[in-house]
């Protein structure tokens, strides 16, 4: 790596922190945390640390902390395991994404990292959340940003043409989508029931409490609590209620 390239490592995070997107220090040439350091755990928008810390290594590539915590959910397509297949079928029933911010991995491949709008509650990470190949980087991770060098190829992640986060907004989400990423916290706890139920009128707000019940007790927050129910109220309820309540009482 050289000068400028260390130069634009240090400009890429300034610019992430400028957005609210949290940068922190990888090791260089790869995708895992500086040796000494605490990862994702450490991201911050704080320029003067961010700037001590390209000081100290000017080779390191960079994170960005996803989630909450930089207000951005990041979904990774890897073309070797079948995610642009299994994006081209997901598009086939629910129709084209809609336009983001999105980059191209440095391995030179098709790798593709679409960047989304955090909603506001937990969404959890995890490798094929959404299909053979699709990773999502939520809550809990982290994701590798332009300009970092590649591990293996010593090639560079940057910006798709067109997508650059100065030129295109972050979009929302899509609602199938964010359904698929919160059903395995909302849907039935019965592994006999199928990926197709519904609540039916009648049984919506007992079933929503139900629910409610549940997410309680798997230590989820007010607000998480009412983010689910109401992914799972425009999608699952039959006719959904004109309004979710979270609360204890129908």
């Amino acid at each position: 790596m050289n000068a400028t390239t260390s130069t634009l490592n240090l400009l890429a995070a300034l610019t992430y922190a400028g957005r609210g997107w949290r940068p922190f220090r990888l090791a260089p040439r790869a995708k895992v945390p500086l040796k000494g350091s605490h990862g994702f755990k450490d991201a911050t928008t704080d320029t003067a640390t961010i700037r001590t810390w390209w000081d100290e290594e000017p080779r390191a590539n960079v994170g960005i902390a996803t989630g909450e915590l930089s207000n951005i959910v990041v979904i990774e397509s890897d073309p070797r395991n079948g995610g642009d297949e299994t994006l081209r079928d997901l598009e086939a029933e629910h129709g084209d994404l809609p336009e983001t911010v999105r980059a191209l991995s440095g391995r030179q491949d098709g790798g593709t990292h679409y960047y989304f709008r955090h909603p506001g509650f937990y969404i959890k990470s995890g490798a094929d959340r959404l299909g053979p190949g699709l990773d999502v980087k939520a809550d809990g991770a982290y994701v590798v940003a332009p300009p970092s060098i590649h591990p293996k190829t010593g090639k560079e992640y940057e910006w798709d043409a067109g997508a650059h986060p100065a030129d295109v907004p972050l979009a929302d989400l899509p609602d199938w989508m964010l359904a698929r990423l919160t059903e395995t916290k909302t849907g039935p706890a019965s592994t006999s029931e199928t990926d197709d139920w519904t609540i039916p009128e009648g049984q919506r707000n007992a079933g929503l409490l139900s629910i409610a019940g549940r997410l309680r007790r798997q230590a989820f927050n007010e607000e998480e609590i009412a983010g689910l129910l109401l992914v799972t109220n425009r999608h699952r309820c039959v006719p959904p209620l004109p309004e979710v309540k979270s609360s204890a009482s129908p």
